[in-house]
């Protein structure tokens, strides 16, 4: 079929005969198929995109947390440099490839409070400096528990200050990837039986589920503190997790005289 043939119908088509396919990944494939077409518009001879306007269906987050016990899982089946990585993932909620792969010794900032990875909205050759720099302009502060201290403390004195190498290293002495990650997980996942739903992002929502419960510290904290602590705006923090923020939730099942049930935190 040429280029003047194709039509949306025929996009349409083709997704709804790809019946394993869900919302999010026929929202990837038409995206894709869009900017290839936006590509051969700006660099070559086709004049207009012929599926300019498809709409894409409505993302499915998929918001699923590790159980302590799967987690303990998770340590004993990983090698000791994949295992650190996934703890880290947990402990700081930081986003795995996009900002925890990516810290060295000269991102660690260290304050009478305490310490915190600073990842600037710009790099030095302005270029963006993590995932939300570029639409916020902001900096991203990723806050670090005790025991993410003493694990940084540790992981400086292989890889400090100046040298440019990342705290966070595979067993070959690399920067942690989204492929080699990937890779990495779903052979640990098999090994472990753990369902299929769960990925190595599953770690940055096990931070805010247990954050909002108050599970390290029993003290529950608010939507915004949250936020805050994740680099999210406040709505994208209520919309992925406000399902476990009983602090919210609560006075709704008051307001209708129920006695809403004690959540088990972890």
């Amino acid at each position: 079929m040429s280029v003047d043939e194709f039509k949306k119908k025929h996009l349409r088509n083709w997704i709804q005969k790809k019946t394993t396919w869900n919302h999010n990944t026929q929202r990837n494939v038409i995206a894709s198929v869009k900017a290839a077409f936006n590509f051969c518009c700006k660099f070559d001879d086709l004049e207009a995109n012929p599926v300019a306007g498809y709409e894409k269906p409505t993302a499915t987050p998929r918001i699923v947390a590790f159980t302590p016990e799967e987690e303990k899982r998770l340590y004993e089946g990983a090698n000791e440099a994949f295992g650190q990585f996934i703890k880290a993932c947990i402990l700081t909620g930081a986003r795995p490839y996009s900002e925890l792969a990516k810290i060295t010794a000269d991102h660690v900032v260290e304050t009478p409070q305490g310490m915190y990875y600073l990842l600037k909205a710009r790099s030095a050759d302005g270029k963006s400096g993590h995932k939300t720099g570029k639409k916020t302009g902001k900096d991203r502060r990723i806050m670090l528990c005790e025991e993410m201290e003493l694990m940084t403390r540790k992981l400086m004195l292989t890889a400090p200050r100046g040298s440019g190498i990342p705290l966070f290293r595979s067993t070959h002495a690399k920067q942690w990837k989204r492929c080699n990650c990937v890779q990495h997980f779903c052979v640990l996942r098999k090994k472990i039986g753990l369902a299929k739903e769960k990925s190595l992002y599953a770690a940055r929502h096990t931070f805010a589920k247990r954050t909002l419960s108050g599970y390290y510290t029993g003290k529950p904290v608010s939507i915004e503190v949250l936020a805050g602590l994740m680099g999210n705006t406040p709505s994208v923090a209520w919309r992925h997790y406000a399902q476990w923020a009983d602090e919210y939730n609560s006075p709704l099942w008051e307001a209708l005289g129920k006695k809403p049930l004690k959540r088990k935190v972890g």
